[in-house]
Parts: C-alpha cells; sequence; structure tokens
C-alpha cells in the first residue's frame, strides 16, 4: 500500500514521487526532527524490542495491519508516553 502511494503520485520523477510522499505524510519517521516529516506516526517497542505501530498518521496501512501492530503493544502499565521516552532512550 505504501510504494503504490508512493507511485501514484503524479510528480513526474521518482525522488520528486518520495519527496511529495514524505512531504505528505504517506512516508513518515516516527520522532524524525527534519522540517519535512509530518510526524504523525507513532511508534513503540514491544516485548521483543520490534518497532510497532500504535499511530499510523497518513502512512497507508490496513485496518487490520495497523490491529495486528496495537495486538503486539503490551505497556506494561507503564503509559503510552513513558514507553516512547524509554524506546527513545534504547535508541541513544
Amino acid at each position: 500500500d505504501i510504494m503504490e502511494a508512493v507511485f501514484n503520485d503524479p510528480a513526474d520523477t521518482l525522488w520528486r514521487q518520495v519527496f511529495n510522499s514524505i512531504k505528505n505524510g504517506i512516508i513518515d519517521i516516527p520522532f524524525s526532527p527534519h522540517i519535512i516529516n509530518a510526524g504523525e506516526a507513532i511508534t513503540v517497542r514491544d516485548k521483543d524490542y520490534n518497532i510497532r505501530f500504535y499511530e499510523r498518521g497518513n502512512i497507508p496501512i490496513s485496518d487490520k495491519c495497523l490491529a495486528f501492530e496495537r495486538s503486539k503493544i503490551k505497556l506494561g502499565g507503564k503509559s503510552l508516553v513513558e514507553n516512547i521516552i524509554h524506546d527513545i532512550g534504547i535508541m541513544l
């Protein structure tokens, strides 16, 4: 779904399609400080440290896929924010 959305962008070159997709949130890198990144997707790590989508933003992920991603997330009594802060600490 994501690649289809990128390739369906009406831009005349691949790099412009990718640029537009980032600008429109089709490609969204969670926690990226880049100015054109939408920053609407939210990810957290599951118990096995796999990265899972909690919110998809504008990324074209099916409801079924998002439900699967969320089913793998166990917050373990912590808030979503506490889990995100912990995950960011893992990246440092």
